[in-house]
């Protein structure tokens, strides 16, 4: 934002919230005012608490609302963290519309790359109220919140009015005595303020969005059972991505669904003696068919947000004459977010959609003949799948030399996908220590692969640009500039490829297969 914000601390300690569910706000003001309070006019305001859509502020322990009346006021409040408040022209969608300094800093550290949208947002009238010492020093402060409207949900009834009391450093008996002239009059103390009661009221989450990974399993189930809740998990997730996927709100969304996508595909493939095999074969072709189509946005999405690093260290006149791979890299993903967009509004992909998450939500029908090991318990199945799944990663990656062809090192990335989404899928059932130990090993690996992988991608791309600029002519130091990067980016991929060696030796251990075993329940060789 270019605009001149005003930042400032807030000296409370903290906030405490009373519900007044039998007073008016009438009631509420003239106890304060026979307090010793000056009440100030009422104001309309618009309250709304942001986060991201994983509620990563939340996770962080921090909370960020936004205040609009008159002006628009961002406050950012933590767990033993002074209260930010920042004057502002809009609230924000991104991190990055804030204009530099502590505030944005503490709020792009939790929120990263994603989009900050509206978790609740609620209309109310606010009368502030303050009581002062002989020297005309604040030393008490209130704000009663009336007419609670939860924004799209104006059928729900909210209590007629909250009392919000600031705890203010240094003056913590005037607070007491506060809530003692509120308590008295019989309003409740809550544990959480305005904002948050209107989320409890609305059934809304606060946390963000939970992900399949919350779900918890019965080891003793049938497997069948188990499968379908964790495909179900994931329908779920690829539901709650979809339309962010499709709005390109941020790049997470899309980088989720993929994963639900693929997650679903995993199962599915190690799934064909537990799933009826009438839906299974269908199920496998269509997310086979949604896995593919979202491969290129997501290339592309990592490419522009690694265009910083990628370009880190070239010098200022190399950078400039790189622009035109960079609006090229741009038009690319546009395009590919196009058609990705065009798959996912199809008429077939979302009655596809739609009849999974029917079936996944019905009776199971095993048809005339159940999969050979649809009712066997889940903890058998998932152990037996995922000892074959690492069973294969290491006699693949055994077969790896410095001269073995990229593919071949690309499936090992696939086949360490699969053993690590069939862990986190089936996690639940798994002994929690063992299991991170080993997913820590193979997540070592993992990131060599990926890096590996990305590098390679990211070349090809490179060299198809190359040509295509060649041919529009572009001018010698753009041309002479690509060649500089690639070649950058290709010593990525040889020091990955060098250091897989040593990456895999470090997992292809006995102490890897006895973490796992215990994992499994089964106990170490």
């Amino acid at each position: 934002m270019t605009n001149a914000a005003t930042f400032w601390l807030v000296t409370g300690l903290m906030s405490t919230t009373f519900a007044a569910a039998q007073h008016t706000p009438h009631d509420v003001a003239t106890a304060l005012a026979n307090a010793g309070f000056v009440l100030e006019p009422v104001r309309t305001i618009e309250r709304t608490l942001l986060d991201t859509f994983d509620g990563r502020l939340h996770t962080a322990g921090l909370r960020l609302e936004s205040r609009v009346g008159h002006a628009t006021e961002l406050v950012l409040s933590g767990v033993d963290t002074a209260t930010a408040v920042l004057l502002v022209a809009a609230a924000p969608s991104v991190t990055d519309q804030l204009p530099a300094g502590p505030f944005r800093r503490r709020v792009a550290e939790a929120a990263e790359d994603r989009a900050l949208l509206a978790v609740v947002r609620v209309r109310t009238r606010c009368t502030s109220a303050s009581r002062r010492d002989a020297d005309g020093k604040i030393v008490a402060a209130a704000t009663i919140w009336e007419q609670l409207s939860i924004d799209g949900h104006d059928g729900l009834t909210m209590v007629p009015c909250t009392v919000e009391v600031e705890t203010l450093r240094g003056f913590e008996k005037h607070a007491r005595k506060t809530f003692a002239t509120l308590a008295g009059l019989g309003l409740a103390q809550l544990d959480h303020d305005t904002l948050a009661e209107a989320a409890r009221v609305a059934q809304i989450h606060i946390g963000g969005y939970p992900g399949p990974s919350d779900i918890v399993l019965d080891p003793a189930m049938l497997a069948i059972d188990g499968c379908c809740e964790v495909l179900t998990g994931l329908a779920n997730t690829i539901a709650a991505n979809w339309q962010g996927t499709i709005d390109e709100t941020d790049i997470e969304f899309l980088h989720d669904l993929r994963i639900a996508v693929r997650r679903t595909r995993t199962v599915l493939g190690e799934a064909k003696k537990v799933l009826p095999s009438h839906m299974l074969s269908k199920a496998r072709t269509e997310f086979a068919q949604l896995g593919s189509v979202t491969g290129p946005s997501r290339d592309l999405d990592v490419y522009i947000v690694e265009w910083p690093t990628y370009t880190d260290g070239l010098a200022p006149d190399i950078v400039s004459a790189l622009e035109p791979v960079r609006a090229l890299l741009r038009q690319r993903q546009i395009a590919a977010h196009r058609e990705l967009n065009d798959a996912l509004r199809a008429p077939t992909t979302t009655a596809f959609v739609t009849q999974w998450r029917l079936w996944l939500a019905g009776p199971i029908d095993d048809g005339d003949e159940p999969a050979p090991a649809a009712h066997d318990p889940l903890i058998d199945v998932v152990a037996k799948r995922i000892m074959s799944a690492h069973t294969r990663l290491v006699e693949a990656g055994r077969l790896i030399r410095s001269d073995t062809p990229a593919e071949h090192v690309h499936d090992l990335r696939k086949d360490a996908k699969k053993l690590r989404y069939l862990i986190e899928c089936f996690g639940s059932v798994l002994s929690e220590k063992p299991r991170k130990t080993f997913v820590r090993r193979l997540k070592v690996l993992q990131d060599n692969l990926g890096v590996h992988q990305d590098a390679e991608v990211h070349v090809a791309t490179l060299r198809e640009i190359a040509d295509e600029l060649h041919e529009r002519g572009e001018r010698s130091a753009t041309m002479l500039a690509v060649g500089q990067l690639t070649e950058r980016i290709d010593q990525r991929r040889r020091a990955a490829r060098a250091e897989f060696a040593e990456r895999f030796a470090a997992y292809d251990i006995d102490d890897t297969r006895d973490d796992l075993e215990r994992a499994l329940g089964r106990g170490p060789r």
